[in-house]
């Protein structure tokens, strides 16, 4: 059981190397880059964060992607999307792959190409390099979020009419009632 396990991660092995090539040559590098070792802040715990920051930073956004969604492959739209993002804003790949991450999570399995741009145009404005500080904005994002979904107070006019509705339905009560009463004698 061992070795057929050995021969299955060695045969995915050269397909994923067969793949990389295939892109590189259509001119797509930055996808299959990592997370710069200087810019790396794993640390050696078992907690779930941590253990997600390293899936971040150790993998490339093109095998993030393709993970992301259960081995299906990047369209060549989502790929040009993402290498393009990668250069035009110079972010880092553990970033990239937090973004999509996040995207893909807040978005029912949805990969939203204008989202995607517009929040690595922030983070590449708010100058983030590393996972960690592109998870805490997104802790931010959701509170912030939270928060602004406080129901706004209702107008004079809009209490005008749920006064006159709560009338009508008493009334309307009232007449099924003495309809009932009537169909029951």
């Amino acid at each position: 059981m061992e070795k057929q396990n050995a021969e299955f991660e060695q045969s995915e092995k050269a397909i994923d190397k067969l793949l990389e090539e295939k892109y590189k040559k259509l001119g797509f590098t930055h996808i299959f880059e990592i997370q710069p070792k200087e810019l790396c802040s794993f640390k050696q715990t078992n907690t779930k964060r941590d253990q997600i920051i390293k899936y971040y930073e150790e993998t490339g956004p093109f095998y993030f992607f393709r993970d992301r969604f259960q081995g299906v492959e990047p369209s060549m739209k989502d790929i040009r999307t993402i290498e393009d993002i990668m250069i035009k804003y110079r972010l880092t790949p553990g970033v990239v792959n937090a973004i999509i991450d996040f995207i893909v999570l807040k978005t029912d399995r949805k990969f939203i190409t204008g989202l995607f741009d517009s929040l690595c145009a922030h983070y590449a404005r708010l100058k983030i390099k590393t996972v960690p500080e592109a998870m805490k904005k997104f802790t931010n994002f959701d509170n912030t979020n939270r928060s602004e979904k406080k129901e706004a107070p209702l107008t004079r006019g809009q209490e005008v009419i749920i006064e006159r509705l709560l009338v009508r339905v008493e009334q309307l009560e009232a007449r099924v009632t003495e309809l009932e009463k009537q169909l029951f004698k």
